[in-house]
């Protein structure tokens, strides 16, 4: 699977079932409400849940335009904080799906089926085991790509004021960069 996001191209390996969640109709819904969301909501080999923001603060060029411009990193302590509403937002959001789904007859009556269906790219299925999920295996990653010209220990700091936060219901947090990624070959990130 392969999105784009922030300037930088992302490509998930066997394994994984990502939706663009700033991107998907739920939270497209749910947004007029004055929720925030995270931009990729994944399910790794059906077992761990990763909430996915990414961060690009690097110099980029704009072809419409024809003209780069540069984007100014945010003081940690502030970047934290609106990454920590991004993902409570998330998990509300979560919640009123399976709370909307749980309303019909239907979900009720087939939900053991969804769930074992082989494919989680079904939407009944992906939200039912994100959900089941949150309460226990959840990765928050932050993808940041920085310039060279941003402080050195920028990602020291956010993640510092990260975990100060203690973020509801986040097992683990990880920031990646092109260099370091907790995936591994799984994810692969190009810059055009």
């Amino acid at each position: 699977m392969t999105f784009n996001e922030s300037g930088l191209e992302f490509n998930f390996g066997k394994g994984w079932v990502v939706k663009k969640y700033d991107e998907h109709a739920y939270f497209r819904s749910l947004s007029g409400m004055g929720l925030k969301g995270v931009d990729f909501i994944a399910i790794r080999d059906q077992q761990e849940l990763i909430f996915i923001e990414v961060k690009n603060y690097r110099t980029r060029y704009n072809p419409e335009m024809d003209r780069s411009f540069d984007v100014a990193a945010k003081p940690a302590a502030e970047l934290a904080y609106e990454l920590k509403r991004k993902s409570e937002d998330t998990l509300l959001a979560i919640d009123a799906v399976l709370q909307y789904y749980r309303r019909s007859w239907w979900y009720r009556r087939l939900r053991n089926l969804w769930m074992r269906w082989p494919w989680l790219q079904h939407n009944r299925a992906f939200w039912s085991r994100a959900d089941e999920l949150a309460n226990h295996h959840l990765h928050y990653v932050v993808w940041l790509a920085l310039d060279f010209d941003d402080p050195e220990n920028y990602e020291e700091e956010l993640l510092f004021h990260l975990n100060l936060m203690q973020i509801e219901a986040v097992d683990r947090i990880s920031i990646a960069n092109g260099k370091h990624s907790p995936f591994g070959d799984e994810v692969r990130v190009v810059v055009p």
